[in-house]
């Protein structure tokens, strides 16, 4: 098996960045697989303590992978340009990375699922991604009894694998404009909270990255894969960080994983979205009548 890097942009978030970190060396793989970690430079003074902690934590050796690169910024890169330049060094010399945020708690098997997930589906070009995470949703107990994993028109970056090809294509469609392509092109597909962040990324001129990517899956008829059990907790609802605000009903950072050592592939699933896993993915992802009448009003220019 070939064991994917895994890339953690990071500045100043040392109790999350620190579980994470422990969280990935405790999988299954890890001792087989290259960290690529890179602290950004603090923007102002009230990110340096966690700044100086995260310093202190990298320098003091972090142990149970196969090799760990540190890279430490001498100028603040922001969080797009932190995340790039780990992928871009990653990418001159793999074909392939896991990627994370600092802010995710891992399952034992989740370095298995990934790096499983991107074998199996290498030759498959309407796959774009291996996902960890799955929603909390109710997952249909007779598709459970079958498989261990499904295919979706949805992308979730809270940890996820792919292949340099794929991502590569998918990153050309990376721009705000593509919202207005896709609201035009593709209306009826759309979920209705979709919808609603497509027209939230054209009023502030503002590009959501997993947006885009799940616009790209439905644009190109692509999927990501999901395990049926949850690989991920997300511990960025407390404020800390920069797209998850601050939850008082934190149902993420509470939700089940699973504790499974290993994972294999469960069973043949058709390439394409199970009905009942779709119609519980569009209960999740539904909004308030109210706000739908809003999308639609804010839309018709778009739609035109």
């Amino acid at each position: 098996m070939i064991y994917a890097p895994i890339i953690i942009p990071t500045l100043n978030r040392f109790e999350h960045f620190k579980a994470c970190v422990e969280s990935l060396a405790n999988c299954s793989g890890a001792d087989k697989t290259d960290l690529f970690i890179s602290v950004d430079y603090p923007p102002s003074e009230k990110y340096m303590n966690g700044y100086k902690e995260i310093i202190d934590f990298v320098n003091s050796g972090i142990k149970g992978f196969k090799k760990v690169y540190i890279y430490i910024q001498e100028k603040n890169l922001g969080v797009g340009g932190n995340l790039y330049f780990l992928r871009d060094i990653v990418f001159s010399k793999y074909d392939r990375l896991i990627c994370t945020e600092d802010d995710n708690i891992f399952s034992p098997c989740f370095l298995e699922y990934i790096n499983k997930g991107l074998e199996k589906h290498s030759n498959n070009k309407h796959v774009l991604g291996i996902c960890g995470y799955n929603y909390p949703i109710t997952m249909p107990q007779s598709y459970c009894n079958k498989y261990n994993y499904y295919y979706a028109k949805e992308f979730s970056a809270w940890g996820t694998g792919y292949l340099k090809e794929r991502i590569s294509e998918a990153n050309i469609f990376m721009n705000v404009e593509y919202g207005k392509t896709i609201i035009k092109k593709h209306w009826r597909k759309l979920t209705w909270n979709i919808r609603r962040i497509i027209i939230d990324s054209i009023k502030r001129h503002k590009l959501y990255g997993d947006l885009n990517r799940t616009l790209y899956l439905i644009d190109t008829d692509s999927y990501c894969v999901f395990p049926t059990e949850n690989l991920v907790v997300n511990k960025g609802h407390d404020g800390s960080g920069v797209n998850c605000g601050n939850s008082k009903n934190d149902k993420f950072s509470k939700q089940h994983q699973s504790r499974e050592m290993h994972f294999d592939f469960q069973g043949d699933v058709p390439l394409c979205e199970n009905r009942q896993i779709r119609k519980e993915l569009n209960k999740y992802f539904d909004i308030p009548f109210k706000s739908r009448i809003k999308v639609l009003i804010e839309s018709w220019l778009y739609r035109r």
